[in-house]
């Protein structure tokens, strides 16, 4: 069994009050409290923390929803293409289409891991 440490050490410092408010609002971003945020950042030399963003999830639901009607609408174009009950063409199309759907959603995410 660990033995728990005891945190009996303050450690203080001065931050102009504009420095200050940069500070606690990355602590709130990263949903931490300030002694977790500054031990994390300095015992443990992270100088990135992971922000949960709050628009994630809604994020996360739409691509799973397009992502379903994609899929429904690759199966219905496959299915009638191999029944020769739509064109060449139009399948053509269809495919062209959900292949730029397609790179515009990987796109999407691509910008969401750069920020």
């Amino acid at each position: 069994m660990s033995v728990k440490k005891t945190k009996d050490r303050v450690l203080t410092c001065r931050v102009s009050h504009e420095d200050f408010e940069k500070l606690e609002q990355m602590i709130a971003d990263a949903g931490m409290s300030k002694s977790e945020y500054f031990r994390d950042v300095v015992i443990n030399k992270k100088a990135e923390i992971n922000v949960i963003v709050k628009d994630m999830q809604s994020l996360i639901f739409y691509y799973n929803k397009a992502s379903n009607n994609l899929n429904q609408i690759a199966y219905k174009a496959n299915s009638a293409h191999l029944e020769n009950r739509i064109s060449e063409s139009l399948y053509g199309r269809v495919l062209n289409a959900l292949i730029d759907i397609r790179s515009l959603l990987l796109k999407g995410v691509q910008d969401a891991d750069k920020s």
